[in-house]
């Protein structure tokens, strides 16, 4: 399984699965950041958008199943069926 560093960055797929991109964290940056690199572009997102997106979630009673690929709620409901970062 692949580290998520810029030498070992974890390779993805688009929702399709038609194009490949790779990502990782880079801890040196100030702030830290996750980098997604899609051919010659790069873009750079916070790394501190992941804790805020789980927080957010646990606030609200929201987990994500890593058997079924469903967002839940804690009654057992559906509430989306993926997670677009744009």
């Amino acid at each position: 399984m692949a580290k998520g560093t810029k030498q070992d960055p974890w390779a993805l797929k688009t929702p399709p699965g038609t194009s490949g991109y790779a990502m990782y964290k880079d801890e040196q940056a100030d702030p830290p950041a996750l980098v997604c690199q899609v051919g010659s572009t790069t873009l750079r997102y916070h790394a501190r958008a992941i804790e805020d997106l789980h927080a957010w979630l646990v606030a609200r009673g929201w987990y994500l199943s890593v058997v079924e690929p469903t967002w839940h709620t804690r009654a057992g409901g559906s509430a989306c069926s993926s997670l677009y970062i744009a």
